[in-house]
């Protein structure tokens, strides 16, 4: 994208009233190259890279997924500091948001992520803006990105069910190179199962507006119950 404003104004009010903005073309496949080149050699070690979670937390939301070791690479950060990626930002959360930290996260066969909001707290104003971005094209076997959107109105889920079960009106998009996906840390989402050999792979840098703890993420939510990062604990 080259325009000074990469967001209008309809999608800055969009990304407000839904929850979330997805937005495929973001970037080149110039600008997203160095990372997709890190990505690529994590991939060609993938047996040897740990994952993060426990095993209580896999099995109560069904999350299977690995960390992989590249977001301290200059590259991870000058993708992200591209001009578009800091104007949007800045359109989306204001002028005094600061950055948190940054996830790349490698889905393999059979993995995903089942519903959850990334905080709990649902107080006006109070979210962490998730930065998704996807460095190539994906198939929709491999494991779309559900969303909700407008679930970050309320706290919770209204309905209790499985991880993975469809929700009306949700989302369901197919990642592709360059796109990228705002949501906020309210709004419902989870990572379909990949019913392929080939990782797919999200990288997610999170940015809080002026005034939201850093914590606040530290406490999400799950259709299926909450639990705490910090002590490693569910709390129904």
């Amino acid at each position: 994208m080259s325009d000074a404003s990469p967001l209008s104004d309809e999608q800055v009010l969009q990304f407000h009233d839904q929850g979330c903005l997805i937005l495929p073309g973001f970037f080149s496949p110039e600008e997203v190259g160095p990372m997709d080149a890190l990505i690529e050699d994590c991939l060609t070690r993938w047996d040897e890279m740990r994952g993060g979670e426990s095993i209580e937390y896999r099995q109560r939301f069904d999350v299977h997924l690995k960390a992989l070791p590249v977001t301290r690479d200059p590259a991870f950060r000058a993708l992200f500091d591209l001009p578009d990626m800091t104007h949007a930002t800045t359109q989306l959360l204001g002028e005094d948001h600061r950055r948190l930290y940054g996830f790349a996260f490698g889905t393999p066969r059979d993995g995903g992520q089942g519903w959850h909001k990334d905080s709990s707290d649902a107080a006006p104003g109070a979210f962490t803006l998730n930065r998704l971005v996807y460095t190539r094209d994906y198939a929709p076997e491999q494991g779309k990105l559900y969303i909700l959107p407008g679930s970050h109105r309320y706290f919770g889920f209204q309905s209790d069910g499985p991880n993975h079960a469809d929700f009306p009106g949700q989302l369901a998009v197919t990642p592709t190179a360059g796109m990228v996906a705002f949501v906020s840390s309210h709004c419902a989402h989870r990572v379909g199962l990949n019913a392929t050999d080939d990782v797919r792979v999200v990288l997610n840098s999170r940015v809080n507006p002026a005034g939201v703890p850093d914590t606040l993420c530290d406490l999400p939510i799950f259709r299926s119950g909450r639990w705490r990062h910090s002590t490693q604990t569910f709390l129904g």
